[in-house]
């Protein structure tokens, strides 16, 4: 991410007033003006800092900065020395929308690599601030896709084969597709395409399935949210919203236990597969296989596997163990095991992990 720190070359007495403090001569004032809510100015809102709405977070401002104000009807009233991020917010907030502004053009700025920027004009900050939004907005959606889990939601109109399936990225920050009792890995990056803000998914070793035939694009993205993101492919769209309910320090999933027989409860047992822990041998690239076993032993000989879509349980709390193993070379890697317990609870309510 790329700071941006702007100060104001020459001496401030020189342009607000002369050193024995005459007034500013008509010759300083910048009347190259921008409105009040008009895009540059709405730009401008979002950089002082924290004390932003929606903050522009990789421009910092140094000051002072000097802005010089003008009436609605285009006339000078005043220059303005802006010394901090909050008097900076407190002024583009608080003036009129029918006024305008001008900047005391140059103004300089350090970039993260070092290399000097010298803004001499509206144009030039604009573009600086356009930038700054794509890298923003890319920061956003990263960030977003890295907290907690995503499941792939219903969409009418645009019916895929993974709805209600979960997405999610590991802390070796790989994307995780769980699907089909299986865990898949791949890649994603964010990017713009001039305006467009894009997603390019890769599930690594799925190019000739049908997971990597419907996964493996270039997603633009058409709606962003700390919750929910929407992405879009020739014609095909895909929703997915967040799902913070997991807890998988517990190794306990929880479900409310069926009203006409209490004590038991219906259990999708795949849903569990964003808490099995992956052998740290584990190459981070193959494809898993996960089956389910009701003990050690038929997990370890692979015989009695569940059904782990529509399981009711047989104790309660009753312990379930995973079979791990690579989906190509159908390798090994482990057994694990949680417990599943039927809670009495709202049966319109669903408590995964607590």
């Amino acid at each position: 991410m790329k700071k941006l720190a702007l100060t104001i070359t020459g001496l401030l007495c020189l342009i607000l007033m002369s050193c024995e403090n005459e007034p500013i001569g008509e010759e300083n004032i910048n009347y190259d003006t921008f409105e009040v809510d008009s895009e540059l100015y709405l730009l401008l809102e979002r950089t002082p800092g924290e004390t932003a709405q929606d903050p522009l977070e990789c421009i910092d401002f140094n000051y002072s900065l000097v802005i010089f104000v003008f009436n609605e009807n285009t006339e000078y009233v005043e220059p303005v020395a802006i010394d901090d991020n909050e008097q900076f917010i407190d002024l583009l907030n608080n003036l009129p929308t029918d006024f305008s502004i001008s900047i005391s053009y140059p103004i300089k700025g350090t970039q993260a690599n070092g290399e000097l920027l010298t803004i001499t004009n509206n144009d030039e900050l604009k573009a600086a601030l356009e930038a700054c939004e794509k890298e923003e907005e890319i920061r956003n959606c990263n960030g977003s896709f890295r907290t907690c889990y995503w499941k792939i939601d219903e969409w009418d109109g645009y019916p895929n084969d993974y709805e209600g399936e979960y997405i999610a990225v590991n802390d070796n920050d790989i994307l995780q597709l769980h699907s089909d009792r299986g865990i898949y890995f791949g890649s994603w990056v964010t990017f713009h395409i001039g305006d467009e803000l894009h997603m390019n998914i890769s599930f690594i070793k799925e190019e000739e399935t049908a997971i990597g035939a419907y996964w493996n694009q270039d997603w633009k993205v058409i709606s962003l949210s700390d919750a929910l993101i929407e992405l879009e492919y020739d014609g095909q769209r895909l929703r997915i919203v967040q799902d913070c309910d997991w807890d998988c320090t517990t190794q306990i999933y929880q479900k409310c236990e069926l009203e006409e027989d209490p004590g038991f409860a219906l259990f999708d047992l795949q849903d569990y597969s964003l808490c099995t822990f992956i052998p740290p041998f584990h190459d981070r690239s193959s494809s898993l296989k996960l089956s389910y076993f009701e003990n050690e032993e038929d997990a370890t000989n692979d015989e009695n596997a569940l059904d782990p879509n529509e399981y009711t349980n047989s104790s309660n709390p009753q312990t379930i163990f995973i079979r791990i193993e690579t989906i190509e070379e159908a390798a090994l890697l482990g057994i694990e095991s949680f417990d599943i317990e039927a809670v009495p609870c709202n049966p319109l309510a669903t408590y995964k992990n607590m």
